[in-house]
């Protein structure tokens, strides 16, 4: 729910993992702790890092590819939460 459009903003499952670990301490200049934070999180709910409609086994590669997604959502998807006052920041 976004609280200054008494809306919802429609958002795949890794921008809301991002959007938790935000919420939950993880800060944007520390790219690994929030790519830790969301890989544990997929872990733990039984989801995998895809690439090319096949889960990626190698965690380094997971890892990799994971950092490249948040990295995007940071630069382009996470202003707009603020924006709308789902983060604060």
């Amino acid at each position: 729910m976004a609280p200054l459009l008494g809306a919802a903003i429609e958002t795949n499952p890794l921008e809301a993992l991002t959007v938790g670990a935000l919420l939950y301490g993880g800060v944007p200049s520390d790219l690994d702790g929030l790519v830790e934070s969301v890989f544990a999180a997929m872990r733990t709910g039984g989801r995998s890092v895809m690439r090319d409609g096949a889960p990626v086994e190698n965690e380094a590669d997971s890892r990799r590819i994971l950092g490249d997604v948040v990295t995007h959502l940071l630069e382009n998807r996470i202003p707009l939460f603020r924006s709308v006052g789902i983060l604060r920041g």
